[in-house]
């Protein structure tokens, strides 16, 4: 006669596989984004060490036109 596992085994199996499964899919996703930014901070890192000065990030583009903004029309009732 052959012994059922015990139920908190089969939770643990479970829990672990899940992790393991959502580890996979955001390595998958995140995986090239990271592996972009790893290169441009060592890049950025190459540059100090010779001494040269790493590029600028470029500024966000900013609106020229005079909008400014009232705290009560920030929230909307």
């Amino acid at each position: 006669m052959a012994r059922k596992p015990a139920p908190w085994l089969v939770r643990l199996g479970v829990a672990v596989t899940s992790w393991v499964a959502a580890i996979t899919v955001a390595q998958a996703v995140l995986g090239p984004d990271l592996a972009r930014a790893a290169e441009q901070v060592e890049e950025r890192i190459e540059l100090q060490l010779r001494g040269l000065r790493a590029p600028a990030d470029p500024l966000p583009e900013r609106s020229h036109e005079d909008e400014s903004f009232e705290p009560w029309e920030l929230v909307s009732v």
